[in-house]
C-alpha cells in the first residue's frame, strides 16, 4: 500500500527534526495523499515544518523558528527551484515528494536516506567553517 511505504519514510528522520517538505501537484487527498500525509510527522514525531501556522489570538501555538520559505511553496508549484543554500542554513532534512527535477541540487546539499515511489528524504549536510561537512552516523544516530 502506497500510505504503507510513505509513512515508513518517518522512521528515517529523528523526533524534533527541521523538516522542509517539497511538494508539487494539487492537493486532493484522494488522488494525492503525500500532499499533506507529511504533516503527520509534526503530529507524531514533533517536526517542524514551515507549513504551520500561526496567528496571534487565534492559534493555539506560536512559530519561534523563522525559516527561509520557497517560493511556490504554498500553492505546490516551484516555478523557480528553492535557494538551495538557505534550505541547507534552516533545515536537516527535505522530504520531496514527485519533484525529481530537483534530485540532483537535493543530491549537492544532502544524503538520500530513504526513497518510495515519488518520495525521496534527504539528509541535509551541515555548512561548517566554510566547507560542507557530511555526517558519518547512520539513521536515527543524533
Amino acid at each position: 500500500m502506497e500510505l504503507a511505504g510513505l509513512a515508513r519514510s518517518f522512521e528515517s528522520i529523528p523526533r524534533g527534526a527541521l523538516v522542509l517538505p517539497i511538494v508539487e501537484g494539487d492537493q486532493d487527498p484522494i488522488e494525492r495523499p503525500f500532499t499533506h500525509f507529511w504533516a503527520y510527522g509534526v503530529i507524531r514525531r514533533g517536526w517542524f515544518s514551515p507549513y504551520l501556522m500561526d496567528t496571534a489570538g487565534e492559534t493555539p501555538m506560536r512559530i519561534m523558528y523563522d525559516s527561509y520559505t520557497p517560493d511556490g511553496f504554498w500553492f505546490h508549484v516551484y516555478d523557480e527551484p528553492p535557494d538551495w543554500k538557505q534550505v541547507q542554513s534552516d533545515y536537516e532534512y527535505v522530504m520531496a515528494y514527485d519533484v525529481p527535477r530537483f534530485s540532483e541540487a537535493l543530491a549537492g546539499i544532502g544524503d538520500r536516506i530513504y526513497s518510495f515511489d515519488a518520495l525521496e528524504v534527504y539528509r541535509v549536510r551541515k555548512l561548517t567553517d566554510g566547507g560542507i561537512r557530511k555526517d558519518s552516523g547512520s539513521v536515527g544516530e543524533h
